[in-house]
C-alpha cells in the first residue's frame, strides 16, 4: 500500500467493476492495484460481503487478498463472518442445500447461476440488498423471481430488473426513486410492489404505464390521482385561451359523442374539422368521462370515426390509449372486433393500446379489413381466423408476417394465387386452409414453400402439377379424408394410372411418409403397388372398405408398423394403431401368415370364422388382435388364440365349451369380450372360476 496519493473516484469505480466481474483476471488486476495505491479506507469500500465471498470461491487469489483484508479491522471483520454464516450460498451448498433458497442472504456467482439454469420459481426472500452484478444476473432469469426481502433498490439494480421476465415480487420495498420506477415500468410480467408507503407524482405516473402492477390500494389511488392530476395539466397547458366552438355548440357535441352511435361520432367529428375548433375547444369536449365512455364500447365502428381526431390531437390521444390499456387483460370478442374491423388510421391506435400485447390468444368470425390484418400481424401467439370467408391480397401480405404461432384461415374456400404466395412467407407454425376444395397449379406451388405443417383437410381434386408440388413440400401435410380425393384413389385402385399420374403417386408416397392416420375406408380396390408404398406406413392405416386382398398385396401390408395410440394410452404395453381390415370376409392361410407379420392392431372383424391354421399363424401376431365378427370358437382355435401375448378382442363370441373357455383363460387379462360382461366373459367366470 501507498500513501503517497489518493485514489479518484472514477479509478474507485474502475476497482469496484473488476472486483465485481467475476472473472480471476480482472480480480488480479484489482488486487494489484489496490495494493500499490488503496488506503485502509478504500479497502472496506472494497471489499464487501459479495466480493469476499466471490474470493473465497475462486480460491487462486485469496492469499494475496487476505494479505490486503488484514490491514484493515473493519474489513477482516467481513471475511470472518462470510467464511462462518451458514446462510451464504456457495455452488456446493446448491447441491447440497438442506433449506430452502429464501433463508439465504448471500449468494455466490457460480451458485447464483446454478440456481438460475435449474429453477424456475425462485424465492430469494433472504437477501436483503442487491448488487448490480447480482441484478444483471437475476435479469437473465425466464421464470418467477421473488426478492421481497430487500429494503432498498439501487437505480442500477432496477435497471437490471427492467429486463427480467416473469412475474418479479418486490413486496419489501417500501420506496422507490423515480428512475426506478421509469425503469421498472418497463418490465414485461407481473410487478407487485405491496409494500411501497409512497411514491412521488413523477413515480406514480411512471407506474401507471405498466399493464399487471400488483400494489396496496392507497397506492393505486395516488397513482389514479396523479395521471389525473399530469392529464389535466396538459390540458391547461395546452389552452391558449382560443376557443371556436359557443357552449351550446360544444354542449351539442358531448351529447353526440354520449350517445354511443358510431354514426353520431362521425357526424361530431365533422362538426369538429368544420368549425376549426381549438385545441381549447378538443379539450372541454373530449373530457376525461367522454373518453372514458367511448373506450368503453369497444365498438370498431366508434373508435374509426373517432381515429382521425384522436390522431391530430396527441393529448386526447395519449389519455384514450391510457384508457383503454388499463381495460385489455387479455382476449375478448371486443379487442378481435376492434382488430378485425380497424381501417387505417385506427392502426396507430390500436398499438399504443397495445391490444395485441394483450390478448392471449385470439378467434375471429367476421370479415376483416387489410388494416385489421396489419394489427393482427403483431400478435405474439396463434391465430384463429376460421371465421373469414374472403382475403384480399394486401391482408395476406400482413399475416404472412406474423410470426407468433399458428395461423388458421379454415374458412376460406379460394383465395388468389398472389394470397397464396404470400402466406407461403409464414413462419409462426402450421398454416391451416382446410376449407379449400382444390388449388391452383401456381398456388400450391407457392405453398410448398411454406417450412410449417399444411393443413389442408378439404382438398379433393389437384392437378397433377399441383399435386407434384405439394409432395415436395418439408413439413407435414394432413389430407385426412384421402377416399374422397378422386385422383389419389385412382392411383391406388388403377395400376394405369401410376404413368399416368405422377404427381399423385409423388403425394401418396409423401402422405405415407408423413401421415399418422391414413383413412382409405373408402377404397374398394386396392393394386399390388400402391400396396408396396402403404406398407411402408406407420400409424393407423384404415382401409376397410376393401372385400378382397391379394397374396402380393397382402404380403406388402405384412411390412406395415402400428405405433402406440394416443387414445389408448392407459395400455402403454401394446400397440394400437395399425391395420383395419374388417371388410375381409375371407384369408387364406398365405394371407393371413402375411398379416400376421405386421405390428400394432390388426382388425379382421369381417371374419365369420376362421380355420385351426389360420388361429396359429395369428398367434403369433405381435399387438392387439381384433376378431368381433367370431360368434363361437372351436376347442383347438381357442387353444391356439390362447398362445396370443397380446390384447385380444372378441366382442361377438355368443357360443363358448367349458374347455375353450379353460384355454382361453390363459390370456383372460388381456381379452375384450364386448361391454361389461358378455355372454362369453360370464362363461369364462363359470368355467374358470375368476
Amino acid at each position: 500500500m501507498s500513501d503517497e496519493r489518493k485514489l479518484t473516484e472514477e479509478e474507485r469505480e474502475k476497482i469496484q467493476r473488476l472486483l465485481e466481474s467475476g472473472t480471476l483476471e480482472n480480480i488480479n488486476l484489482a488486487l494489484s492495484l489496490i495494493e500499490e495505491t488503496a488506503n485502509t479506507d478504500d479497502i472496506s469500500r472494497f471489499f464487501t460481503k459479495e466480493v469476499v465471498l466471490e474470493l473465497i470461491c475462486l480460491g487462486d487469489s485469496l492469499f494475496q487478498a487476505t494479505s490486503i483484508m488484514i490491514k484493515c479491522p473493519i474489513t477482516w471483520k467481513v471475511f470472518v463472518e462470510v467464511l462462518a454464516d451458514p446462510f451464504i450460498m456457495t455452488s456446493r451448498d446448491y447441491r447440497s442445500r438442506k433449506i430452502d433458497f429464501c433463508e439465504f442472504a448471500t449468494f455466490s456467482s457460480a451458485a447464483l447461476s446454478d440456481v438460475l439454469n435449474e429453477e424456475y420459481h425462485i424465492d430469494l426472500s433472504g437477501l436483503t440488498s442487491l448488487s448490480t452484478v447480482t441484478a444483471q444476473h437475476l435479469s437473465k432469469h425466464e421464470g418467477d423471481l421473488f426478492l421481497s426481502g430487500l429494503k432498498e433498490l439501487s437505480d442500477a439494480a432496477a435497471e437490471s430488473l427492467s429486463e427480467h421476465a416473469g412475474e418479479l415480487s418486490l413486496n419489501g420495498l417500501t420506496e422507490l426513486s423515480d428512475a426506478a420506477a421509469k425503469s421498472l415500468c418497463k418490465h414485461e410480467g407481473s410487478l407487485s410492489l405491496n409494500g411501497l408507503n409512497g411514491l412521488s407524482d413523477t413515480a406514480a405516473i411512471q407506474l401507471a404505464s405498466h399493464d399487471s402492477l400488483y400494489t396496496s390500494t392507497k397506492i393505486k389511488r395516488q397513482i389514479k390521482k396523479a395521471v389525473s392530476a399530469r392529464n389535466q395539466q396538459a390540458r391547461k397547458s395546452a389552452k391558449m385561451g382560443k376557443t371556436a366552438l359557443t357552449k351550446k355548440q360544444a354542449v351539442k357535441l358531448r351529447k353526440l359523442f354520449r350517445s354511443k352511435s358510431a354514426d353520431n361520432v362521425l357526424i361530431a367529428v365533422e362538426l369538429i374539422d368544420a368549425s376549426e375548433a381549438t385545441n381549447d375547444d378538443i379539450s372541454d369536449v373530449l373530457s376525461s368521462s367522454v373518453l372514458n365512455l367511448l373506450v368503453n364500447t369497444w365498438d370498431a365502428a366508434i373508435w374509426n370515426s373517432l381515429a382521425p381526431l384522436l390522431n391530430s390531437h396527441p393529448n386526447a390521444k395519449r389519455e384514450f390509449a391510457e384508457l383503454a390499456r388499463k381495460r385489455t387483460t387479455g382476449w375478448s370478442a371486443g379487442s378481435m372486433s376492434l382488430c378485425i374491423g380497424a381501417t387505417e388510421p385506427l392502426v396507430a391506435i390500436i398499438d399504443e393500446c397495445q391490444i395485441m400485447e394483450n390478448m392471449a390468444g385470439t378467434s375471429a368470425s367476421s370479415d376483416m379489413s387489410d388494416a385489421g390484418a396489419t394489427i393482427l400481424s403483431k400478435h405474439n401467439g396463434s391465430l384463429s381466423l376460421s371465421g373469414l370467408t374472403t382475403l384480399s391480397d394486401a391482408a395476406a401480405e400482413s399475416l404472412s408476417k406474423h410470426e407468433g404461432g399458428n395461423l388458421s384461415l379454415s374458412g376460406l374456400t379460394t383465395f388468389s394465387d398472389a394470397a397464396a404466395e404470400s402466406l407461403s412467407k409464414h413462419e409462426g407454425g402450421n398454416l391451416s386452409l382446410s376449407r379449400l376444395r382444390t388449388l391452383s397449379d401456381a398456388a400450391a406451388e407457392s405453398l410448398s414453400k411454406h417450412e410449417g405443417n399444411l393443413k389442408l383437410l378439404g382438398l379433393t381434386s389437384l392437378s397433377d402439377a399441383a399435386a407434384e408440388s405439394l409432395a415436395n413440400h418439408v413439413g407435414n401435410i394432413e389430407i385426412p379424408d384421402l377416399h374422397k380425393f378422386s385422383d389419389l384413389v385412382l392411383v391406388l385402385s388403377d395400376d394405369k394410372a401410376h404413368l399416368s399420374l405422377p404427381g399423385h403417386l409423388a403425394l401418396l408416397k409423401k402422405l405415407v411418409a408423413c401421415r399418422r392416420h391414413l383413412d382409405l375406408s373408402g377404397l374398394t380396390h386396392l393394386t399390388d403397388t400402391a400396396a408396396k408404398y402403404l406398407g411402408k406406413h406407420k400409424g393407423l392405416l384404415d382401409l376397410s372398405g376393401l372385400t378382397d386382398l391379394s397374396d402380393a398385396s397382402a404380403s406388402s401390408l405384412s411390412k406395415h408398423e402400428g405405433l402406440p395410440s394416443y387414445r389408448y394410452n392407459r395400455y402403454d404395453e401394446f400397440k394400437l394403431d395399425g391395420l383395419d381390415l374388417r371388410g375381409l370376409t375371407k384369408l387364406s392361410d398365405s394371407k393371413t401368415e402375411s398379416l400376421a407379420k405386421s405390428t400394432g392392431r390388426l382388425n379382421i372383424s369381417g371374419l365369420k370364422t376362421i380355420s385351426a391354421g389360420a388361429a396359429e399363424l395369428l398367434s403369433k401376431h405381435d399387438g392387439v388382435l381384433v376378431m368381433d365378427g367370431l360368434t363361437k370358437l372351436s376347442d383347438v382355435v381357442a387353444l391356439s388364440l390362447s398362445k396370443h401375448e397380446l390384447h385380444l378382442e372378441l366382442r361377438g363370441i355368443t357360443t363358448i365349451s367349458d374347455t375353450a373357455a379353460r384355454s382361453l383363460a390363459i390370456n383372460q387379462r388381456r381379452m375384450t369380450g364386448g361391454g361389461p360382461y358378455h355372454k362369453y366373459s360370464n362363461m369364462l367366470h363359470t368355467a374358470t372360476g375368476w
